[in-house]
């Protein structure tokens, strides 16, 4: 099921939102996604934002083969990311990978490296976990143009009592390119293992 939610995604040209229930491995999925988007790009900036910093550094973790530059590590990270970025637009590497806490990439400072980037022609693919939180006024500034890939990442899509937010991040994201709710996960057995992705228990 995470494969088939790359490939649904790819096929959606890269821009969607993964639905899947807590615990079914969003993270490895969105990696997986990641790491193909990195293969078929020479010039590609990846950022990846997350509400809380516990878990940013989760993506830290899971992406750190790639040295990714985070928004709470010492120093002006900032700078490092506009070096990275000067130095794929004249192809002394190929890929930057940034991992930000939402409320840093909200900031204007953050928002222009992104801009400053698809000016220069590299292609920005924005992963948003927790994406429904995006949909939160204060938070909304995440959503930029610069990001033509775009991978939102999210147990509860929908934000109750808030239409606009919805209809901002139903917009931004364009589709639903998977849906794996607890219903299915509960149910789904790997054929090969025979494992579940869930404990097996009543709700």
């Amino acid at each position: 099921y995470q494969k088939r939610a790359v490939q649904a995604w790819e096929q959606d040209g890269r821009k969607g939102l993964l639905v899947m229930a807590t615990g079914t491995g969003k993270t490895r999925t969105a990696a997986a996604a990641i790491e193909r988007a990195c293969d078929s790009e020479d010039k590609l900036v990846v950022v990846i934002s997350a509400p809380q910093q516990h878990i940013a550094q989760q993506w830290a973790t899971e992406l750190r083969d790639m040295n990714p530059i985070t928004s709470w590590s010492a120093g002006r990270w900032r700078d490092r990311v506009a070096r990275g970025i000067d130095e794929i637009s004249i192809g002394y590497q190929k890929q930057l990978v940034v991992i930000v806490v939402q409320q840093s990439g909200a900031k204007d400072a953050t928002l222009a490296l992104w801009g400053a980037a698809a000016s220069s022609g590299i292609r920005v693919l924005y992963v948003a976990d927790e994406a429904h939180g995006l949909g939160a006024k204060e938070m909304r500034k995440n959503l930029v143009d610069s990001f033509e890939w775009r991978l939102g990442l999210t147990a509860t899509p929908n934000r109750y009592f808030d239409d606009e937010g919805k209809t901002i991040l139903k917009d931004y994201f364009v589709r639903e390119s998977s849906s794996f709710p607890i219903e299915k996960a509960l149910e789904w057995v790997d054929p090969k293992t025979g494992n579940t992705p869930l404990c097996q228990y009543r709700y």
